[in-house]
Formats: C-alpha cells, structure tokens, sequence
C-alpha cells in the first residue's frame, strides 16, 4: 500500500500502473498546536511569519537576496512585524542559521523578531497559527499554517508543493518554484496577490481544511482495510 499526500504524485503513480497506490492527505494537517506566549515585538494579528532554508538557497543561490528584498517590502510597504520562523533545524540543514543572517540585516527596524530554535513541531504551529500570513520554505511549515486557515504563500522546490496548494485550493495559488524564488519582482507580485486577497484564502481555507483533514484522516481507513479490519 502507498498512501500518497498528494494529487500531482498520485496521478504521476497512477499513470506509470503503480498498483495499490491510495490518496490521502499529509497527517501534519492534524497535528495538534501548543501557544506559547508571544514575543515581545509580535502584533497581535499583524505579524508574518517568514521561513526559508539552506536547502533552498544551496539549489538557487540568488534567492537569499530575493528573500532579503522581499523582508524590505513588507517593511517598507506595511505595518506589519516579521516573525523569523525555523522549522527544520539540524548540522548542515538548520533554518534558524540561515535566518539569523536575515535577523542581523533587519533587527535595527524593531519590526523583525527571530523565534527560539529549541521549539517542538507542535509549538512552531502554535505561533504560525496566529500569523496573519506565513511564507515559507518548508513544506510542514506552509502546512502548520494552512491548517490553522492562515493565507500561505510557498517558496516551492518540489512537485508536493504544488500538490499540496492545488488540492486545497483546486489550483497551485501563490506557489513559486526553484527558479521563480530568485525573482524578487515575482516575490513582491505574489505577496502583494496574497495580501489582495486575504479575506477570499480565508474563507476558502475555512472550507476546504476540514474536508483536508479528513482526507488525512482516510490513511487510518485504508490502513484498517489493508489489515482486515
């Protein structure tokens, strides 16, 4: 059985006659979310949150510069605080690294804050959670936020990326791939899409995340079935 998070992947498998192959969604979207207390410097309602990765900017070297530009904008452009998110940290993979040469370039604002690089999955959630938008690299990050209803733009280096937005959205919305994120004009175009129609990805999140986790859900049932039971 290969239970598949998915629609671009499980059509890909379907049509090379992979048998046995079933669609469900990532299980990320039921995790549970633990709130910690905010920061000080976070506004209640008004901050971003913002993720990329070693991994991202070692296979598109100029999307750092691409990232730091679009920090700018929002900046310059809103009134909103940055909230500077890692989600995977590890030797030689450790977004809190790689963000904290952001922090250092934006921290004399007083509108950018770096998050602890000591949190759990669930506490990471629990700050994505009450984000008014979250751009992000990491795909458990973009899903942290997807499922608690938070408009996600995706810096996407992957088919699931795009997987993951069309089957929420029935389109890959506000997804970039490898190649687009070192455009700093098609970074600024998609966040300012993404603020343009803040209230229209709420309401389509407030719809289509239950009916997500319950395709999550569907990986204990076919599992079940699998098994006889």
């Amino acid at each position: 059985l290969l239970l598949v998070r998915e629609s671009l992947t499980f059509e890909t498998l379907q049509k090379n006659g992979i048998p046995n192959v079933k669609l469900c969604a990532d299980s990320a979207f039921t995790m549970d979310k633990e709130e910690l207390p905010l920061p000080e410097g976070w506004l209640e309602g008004n901050t971003i949150g913002f993720n990329t990765s070693p991994l991202v900017i070692r296979k598109n070297p100029a999307s750092k510069q691409a990232a730091l530009d679009l920090v700018q904008h929002i900046l310059n452009t809103t009134t909103m605080t940055v909230a500077l998110t890692p989600h995977v940290i590890e030797p030689g993979n450790d977004d809190y690294e790689c963000l904290s040469e952001f922090y250092e370039i934006f921290k004399s604002t007083g509108r950018v804050l770096l998050l602890p690089n000591d949190l759990n999955a669930i506490q990471y959630k629990g700050y994505i959670a009450r984000m008014r938008f979250f751009i992000g690299a990491r795909t458990h990050a973009t899903i942290a936020a997807y499922s608690t209803q938070v408009p996600t733009m995706v810096l996407g280096y992957s088919v699931k990326s795009k997987g993951i937005a069309k089957d929420i959205f029935g389109e890959e919305r506000l997804v970039l791939n490898l190649e687009e994120i070192s455009d700093r004009d098609k970074l600024v175009a998609k966040f300012e899409e993404m603020k343009r129609d803040e209230q229209d990805l709420k309401s389509l999140l407030a719809v289509r995340i239950p009916e997500i986790k319950k395709m999550s859900q569907k990986a204990v049932d076919y599992l079940f079935e699998l098994l006889g039971k």
